[in-house]
């Protein structure tokens, strides 16, 4: 098989703002069937660059034309001195290395420099021209011409005394009646506090340029300005703000418009009636989510070019492409960057057809497409290499490198809302999770949401994938649950979302099932949620049914003449009377047991959290704060708050039994949980609570006072619905120095009491008193 001449030499060269590219193989011949076949003018030259200069409108514009210069030493002289420019006649061309600002540049190829040439146009009809290199033994030259260019110009006029037009024709009017101009120039940008040509109060601004719309789509532009102000495209209206106003300080009036991938001419009108001055033109490029002032590139100063092809004089076939950056996403600030690249073959045999392409894209993947777009993920550099074949059997490769610039990119945020159906999960409960995710950015998003459940992190039950796509600022739900139908059982683990862009994680949250009676992970809570160090979603597994009741060591102790903690967790029931139940215990254990020391003490979980956070704060917090105090004796009472609440009764137990569970995990220490007694309000209320304390009891083999069946006997009150206030258990509750009818919220000294006799009839394993 017949071989094309393949080159091992390097160089670099960029392309502006988006990719800078390292070739390292042979040059090519005419590209694609658009470049034309230019005889070879300067025979001792190797290599050449065919541009095509590209014209907008009438004719060419000045007569300096700007060219990309696609090659970098070795394959031309370090200066660049061995360059030479004719044009397609054949006709030498004088030519100036220059730099971004257009100004001459003697080091056109060092490091992070875009080289880049200016090319005198003196015929109007010409649009092809060769840059011929390879020459080493070529004699520098230099050349100059003054140069006619585009450039943005500011045209300032006299403004007649309270002229502020409201709309776009009361605009012209103005025009055709301020005829005064203080002068004109150039300038960089449309972004001006005052005025450069006069007075800096009643003056008419008038912007006139050339914009270079990159790719074509949907174009937003905005103004910023003191006082009214209007911008046209194309001879247009596209935005205005009439009238006068101080400016916003942001691009807040804007309006969009679909533009082709061209130049198109801008204007901009201020009109300053007095006090500040301000003229700031933004815009907003296709799939960008944000306004920026117009950059000072963006406006065209010299005719553009097009590469058509690189030639090398003695090559039959030659491979050559180009790379253009169509858009660049990042999932929030610090996230992955994802780079769409389309790729234009310019390959070309010049004694066949070429047949076959094959593109390494540099990262693993591999392509057969003559024009492929990819994509990108994160990484600055990959080196790309193109090899084509042509009908004769000819081979030839071209090897780039590509460098990704990150600096402009549409910023891309995923919203993502979980939750558990429940935070405390029963024994043998399946969990159920529902996630929310919303498309921050103003483009559609093909994504796939990856929903695993693993009972550990390399033992994955179940894996589901679905393909969805993300319309802008649209919510879209979906569900998971883990246990149920069959299932393998699901006791803990995770339930992990994943939301992937292109193959990679964007966005994610899990949530995480342990067992609420271990003694890790930390926990804390944030906006209703429990949540692990990691800041993931948290369900508490509750324990199951223990056996036995577990008996209490405490009164071996009392009898030993030992000393004793009993903390009570619990601050409503205790009242504000002067002694309470834990107090009425302590003096009731010390009439039994006189060598006996008895230290009571209680504390409050939910004291100082949130109404929203206290409850779920306290059951995170209990058991390390139960084991600073050392007790010998936890009581767990059945808060009366949640009966006050009204909190749904199966959320209290769920709540109550995470508290068992916490308190044991924590502290191993007795507990003796404590039904509540009946409110003042609704007794049968209190009931239905005091009964799923006795199922958790009876659940985890623990022992329970039962304060409620206490208050509804102990003066032969047997129905929880009957009685009047007259009712012996409302003494209980009644201000004993007041001849009124007054009752407290909790009991008062003899309800105090009775709680305190009921404790210690369990503690002894006594009946409840009668």
């Amino acid at each position: 098989m017949r071989q094309g001449i393949l080159r091992k030499d390097g160089f670099w060269f960029g392309v502006r703002g988006a990719v800078a590219l390292l070739a390292s193989s042979m040059l090519v011949s005419a590209a694609f069937c658009e470049a034309p076949a230019l005889p070879w003018h300067l025979r001792e030259w190797t290599l050449r660059q065919i541009v095509r200069m590209e014209v907008f409108g009438a004719k060419p514009w000045g007569n300096t034309i700007l060219a990309e210069f696609h090659a970098a030493p070795p394959l031309l002289a370090a200066d660049g001195r061995d360059v030479r420019v004719v044009d397609e006649k054949g006709r030498p061309v004088r030519y100036q290395w220059v730099n971004e600002e257009g100004e001459v540049e003697t080091d056109p190829f060092g490091k992070g420099k875009r080289p880049l040439l200016h090319l005198e146009l003196t015929d109007p009809e010409v649009t092809t021209y060769a840059i011929y290199f390879g020459n080493p033994d070529a004699p520098a030259e230099t050349h100059t011409w003054e140069k006619i260019a585009l450039a943005l110009m500011l045209e300032t006029r006299m403004c007649p005394e309270g002229a502020v037009p409201k709309t776009w024709g009361e605009m012209t009017k103005l025009l055709a009646r301020s005829n005064f101009s203080y002068g004109e120039g150039r300038r960089r940008q449309i972004n001006d506090s005052e005025n450069p040509y006069g007075p800096d109060e009643r003056f008419i601004s008038i912007y006139n340029g050339m914009l270079n719309c990159p790719a074509k789509g949907e174009y937003g532009f905005a103004t910023d300005s003191d006082d009214a102000s209007f911008l046209l495209i194309d001879g247009m209206p596209v935005i205005q703000w009439a009238g006068g106003h101080p400016p916003s300080g942001k691009f807040d009036h804007y309006a969009t418009i679909k533009l082709t991938a061209a130049p198109h001419r801008i204007q901009y009108y201020l009109v300053q009636a007095g006090g500040g001055a301000l003229a700031k033109a933004g815009w907003r490029l296709p799939g960008a989510t944000e306004f920026e002032t117009i950059p000072e590139e963006a406006f065209i100063r010299e005719n553009p070019t097009r590469v058509m092809a690189m030639e090398h004089r003695d090559s039959p076939l030659n491979a050559f492409f180009t790379a253009h950056v169509e858009g660049a996403l990042q999932f929030g600030s610090a996230g992955l960057v994802f780079t769409t690249v389309r790729f234009e073959d310019l390959s070309r045999s010049s004694v066949s057809k070429v047949t076959a392409w094959e593109w390494n894209l540099g990262d693993g993947r591999i392509s057969r497409e003559r024009n492929p777009s990819h994509v990108y993920r994160g990484a600055k550099r990959y080196e790309i290499a193109l090899k084509c074949i042509d009908e004769l059997g000819y081979e030839s490769t071209w090897k780039r490198r590509l460098s990704l610039d990150t600096e402009r990119v549409t910023r891309a945020d995923i919203a993502m809302e979980l939750t558990a159906e429940q935070v405390f999960a029963l024994p043998n409960e399946p969990i159920r999770a529902g996630i929310k995710f919303r498309n921050t950015s103003n483009t559609p998003l093909e994504t796939t949401l990856v929903t695993e459940i693993r009972i550990s992190p390399t033992s994955v039950l179940k894996t589901d994938r679905e393909e969805l796509a993300l319309q802008p600022g649209r919510w879209l739900a979906r569900e998971a649950s883990a246990g149920q139908n069959g299932e393998v059982f699901f006791d803990t683990g995770d339930i992990a979302f994943h939301l992937e862009y292109r193959g990679e994680s964007v966005a994610s949250r899990r949530i995480v099932v342990c067992r609420a009676a271990d003694p890790g992970p930390a926990l804390h809570v944030a906006q209703g949620k429990l949540l692990n160090d990691e800041d993931a979603a948290v369900v508490l597994r509750l324990s199951g049914r223990t056996g036995e009741r577990q008996g209490l060591s405490l009164v071996e102790r009392l009898k030993s003449g030992e000393s004793v903690n009993i903390v009570t967790v619990d601050a409503a029931l205790l009242g504000s009377a002067s002694s309470n139940y834990l107090t009425d215990l302590a003096a009731l254990l010390k009439e039994r047991f006189p060598r006996a020391t008895v230290n009571v003490s209680h504390f409050d979980p939910e004291d100082g959290g949130s109404r929203s956070d206290a409850a779920l704060c306290g059951i995170v917090d209990i058991g390390d704060e139960l084991a600073k105090l050392k007790p010998d004796l936890v009581i767990l009472p059945g808060s009366l708050r949640d009966v006050l609440r009204f909190t749904p009764t199966d959320r209290f137990k769920r709540m109550f039994h995470a508290r068992v569970d916490r308190i044991r995990a924590r502290t191993q220490t007795d507990i003796l949980l404590l039904a509540q007694p009946p409110t003042i309000a609704n007794p049968k209320l209190a009931q239905d609570y005091a009964m799923r304390v006795k199922e958790i009891g009876m659940l985890r083999g623990l022992p329970v006072a039962d304060a409620f069946s206490a208050f509804m006997t102990a003066s032969g009150t047997t129905s929880a619905t009957g009685g009047n206030d007259d009712r012996p258990w409302r003494q209980y509750y009644r201000d004993p120095d007041s001849d009124a009818p007054m009752y407290y919220v909790a009991p008062a000294l003899q309800g105090q009491r009775l709680i305190a006799e009921t404790l210690l009839a369990v503690i002894l394993s006594e009946k409840p008193p009668k």
